[in-house]
């Protein structure tokens, strides 16, 4: 089937109308309209990527507008505020300017931020919670790739998928986004649809939920939440198991005097995750049954992480609990007594990777799009 291309409606004034600028606050919190102006008259300037559509190009460089494909290939960054399920939250939204025709559903990468600025452009002489953002840079583009891995995706295979980046707080707190992501991302295709950015009859199909960091617990939240058009979601966790201190020990130190030093960590991340994990595959078996099914419409888990997975490691890594949830994958498959084609089609669709990159680029080097494209 031949693709059509959707010029952007960027030129109408009405399209740009319908765009608010994001505030730096969690979507939980509200604000008085008072605290809401001054917010927006602080982010007026249409070169300012917190505000006005911009489009970002294969090699990560940024423009002001919505680029029309006959330009030039790139992602339209869109800020969105304004929805109905609270007007004070907002979400940066990404489309590749190749598009699908206008009766067609659109797949949807939601994905939860971990811990700092979120999509914030860093202030001049401020620090984001990690210290890699650096001010001027964005996290999309400069650590995660995705515009990039979104563009190649669309060029390399023609598969088109939207990603909704919702704004949380520092501590990635995303209010109740996550139990009522299906009104959430319906929400925001109505904005996109009005401010001519979609076209009329665009709707969110396949919804693939993805975490980084803390971003974990929201994306395993989303992931397990009622489908109410009753289609599937998958799971993307990039380094999103995390882990805290639960036990310390005294230690000497050379000059005599005594610290406490943690000797092993607890994840309530693991255990969110290894249930919804579990509950998948059992569930995908019943309902799918065949192979030939599972491949086609059983539910896609990737785990990634920077480390290296081996359960048998400190207990204060990614990379132990990134192996105990692998060996829960295994022993879940072994269990159930499959024919062996059905077992090996359900390692396909869970599995748990390593990937190249630190932890706070872990999304980039290509990992996001071979995700999304199956790998």
């Amino acid at each position: 089937m031949k693709r059509s291309v959707f010029q952007p409606a960027a030129q109408r004034p009405s399209a740009r109308a319908t765009l608010s600028a994001p505030s730096s606050v969690s979507p939980a919190t509200r604000l008085g309209n008072r605290q809401i102006q001054s917010l927006l008259q602080k982010r007026t300037n249409k070169d300012d990527p917190n505000h006005a559509v911009h489009s970002v190009d294969a090699a990560g460089k940024i423009v002001p507008g919505a680029t029309p494909a006959g330009e030039s290939a790139a992602v339209w960054r869109i800020p969105v505020q304004g929805l109905r399920s609270d007007p004070n939250a907002w979400a940066i939204v990404l489309i590749p300017n190749l598009l699908v025709p206008h009766d067609a559903n659109v797949d949807v990468l939601l994905h939860f931020h971990g811990f700092g600025a979120g999509y914030r452009m860093l202030e001049p002489g401020t620090r984001d919670y990690a210290g890699v953002l650096q001010p001027g840079q964005l996290r999309d583009v400069d650590l995660y790739q995705a515009e990039q891995q979104l563009l190649s995706l669309a060029k390399a295979e023609g598969k088109l998928v939207i990603a909704i980046l919702p704004q949380g707080s520092e501590r990635s707190k995303f209010g109740d986004v996550p139990e009522h992501s299906d009104a959430y991302v319906q929400d925001v295709f109505t904005r996109l649809i009005d401010g001519g950015h979609l076209p009329t009859g665009a709707q969110p199909s396949h919804v693939i939920v993805c975490g980084h960091s803390g971003g974990g617990v929201s994306a395993a939240r989303a992931a397990g939440a009622r489908v109410a058009h009753g289609g599937r979601r998958d799971l993307l966790l990039f380094d999103a198991i995390n882990f805290a201190c639960d036990k310390r020990e005294p230690q000497t130190k050379k000059d005599g005097s005594t610290v406490q030093v943690c000797v092993s960590c607890d994840s309530n991340e693991y255990r969110i995750v290894r249930a919804w994990v579990i509950e998948r595959i059992k569930q995908d078996v019943k309902q799918h049954v065949t192979a030939e099914n599972l491949k086609k419409r059983g539910t896609r888990f990737r785990g990634f992480t920077h480390d290296r997975v081996d359960p048998k490691r400190d207990s204060c890594s990614y990379g132990h609990w990134y192996g105990l949830l692998q060996a829960d994958i295994d022993e879940t498959i072994a269990n159930l007594h499959v024919s062996p084609e059905v077992a090996a089609q359900l390692h396909e669709n869970f599995q748990v990777k390593r990937v190249a990159g630190a932890h706070e680029d872990v999304m980039a080097h290509g990992s996001l799009a071979a995700a999304l494209s199956g790998g």
